[in-house]
């Protein structure tokens, strides 16, 4: 893996360069910053440490995380390796795609600013470095109807994985989320790579042996406010786009980089990713998405940030298996109806309509799902 040799090298001398600045070190007040990441049926907290500056007018932030869940999820492969799609013999589309996972998180690493952001009032351009540590286990169901995918195929993490990784990378942060009418706008963007070869403990439970390299960039851009002047928002409008691109190779890729858009906050893969299809779906080693939103805020409900709105989407996404002659080009379109929770998070409920696939369950049209934050 010289890639991932050449990748540690560089991390290591640029390390040693902030350690050699130990002398610009700056203590700060108000030291403790929080990432809380809901989801429906688990949670993250991420909680950062920056009391110490190593580089003056940049924050040096110390991360924490740990979180976890149980989620119901998806494999969507026949036993000699096809994507499955619902026509095959034996199988339930309903059932046998799916089974129940348990997983918990825990990373620690640093964030160092590089270019301090005035309009943020936080770094704009920042170095980051973790630990990762990803447990899953898997359970199958014994008394299941029909037989679940995961257990018809002879995989090493089958029945759940022990990962350990380093991951690390640059991102650009412009986005402004502070207006009292609750839009967006400005940019990020995020190139990181993640490295977790089996000699790194991955041969404990499960398997796993990898290289993965990981882009993101997203846009927002207020269209119209009825009354920018006053406190709380009345109507007002903002587009949204983001892109997504991410590549795994090595010699053995775990399910949970295959199904899943790595960076700093990783997604589910393309099932996810674009919407109107089954989450995990298409789990391929490389895989793009790009999706774009207009959100229209509606007058705030009570309080100045209980605001509901509207929403329309289109989404593009390519998959690529690489190892056999499977790829595919999907689109999907639908709408939503949202209110922001207290500064907390949202909550989302769409109308889905694939345009390229239908589901394995047959049509092109999901009436009703839910979401526990925005999309992106």
């Amino acid at each position: 893996m010289k890639t991932g040799l050449l990748c540690v090298t560089a991390v290591l001398l640029f390390n040693i360069g902030i350690i050699t600045n130990l002398n610009a070190i700056e203590i700060l007040g108000d030291p403790l910053v929080f990432d809380p990441d809901l989801r429906i049926w688990g949670a993250d907290l991420g909680i950062g440490f920056r009391g110490v500056r190593m580089f003056p007018d940049l924050d040096t932030i110390l991360w924490f995380y740990i979180g976890g869940g149980y989620e119901n999820i998806g494999y969507f492969r026949t036993p000699d390796g096809r994507l499955y799609d619902g026509d095959e013999p034996g199988y339930d589309p309903e059932t046998s795609p799916y089974y129940w996972r348990a997983g918990g998180r825990f990373d620690v690493g640093m964030a160092q600013g590089l270019i301090w952001n005035d309009k943020i009032n936080k770094n704009g351009l920042e170095y980051f470095l973790f630990y990762r540590l990803r447990f899953n286990m898997h359970m199958q169901e014994e008394d299941s109807a029909s037989p679940q995918l995961m257990y018809e195929i002879s995989r090493d993490d089958e029945d759940g994985s022990l990962q350990n990784s380093i991951f690390t990378g640059v991102s650009w942060d412009d986005i402004d989320n502070s207006h009292p009418h609750r839009f967006k706008s400005g940019t990020y963007a995020e190139a990181s790579a993640e490295w977790g070869p089996e000699f790194f403990l991955n041969d404990i439970f499960g398997r796993a042996d990898f290289f993965r390299i990981s882009f993101l960039a997203k846009a927002f851009l207020p269209l119209w406010d009825l009354n920018p002047q006053y406190p709380v928002n009345v109507l007002s409008m903002y587009l949204g786009v983001n892109i997504r691109l991410d590549y795994a190779f090595g010699s053995y890729l775990p399910l949970n980089v295959l199904n899943t858009f790595g960076g700093r906050k990783s997604i589910g893969g393309l099932g996810f990713a674009l919407r109107g299809y089954e989450d995990y779906r298409y789990d391929a080693p490389f895989k793009v998405v790009a999706n774009i939103e207009l959100r229209t805020n509606l007058p705030a409900v009570i309080l100045p940030n209980l605001i509901p709105g509207i929403l329309v989407f289109f989404d593009s996404g390519y998959y690529d298996f690489i190892d056999v002659n499977e790829k595919g080009l999907l689109f999907s379109a639908g709408a939503g109806i949202y209110i922001t929770l207290l500064d907390v998070s949202s909550l989302v409920f769409y109308t889905y309509f694939p345009l390229s696939q239908e589901r394995v369950t047959g049509g092109y049209w999901v009436p009703f799902a839910l979401q526990l934050g925005f999309h992106f």
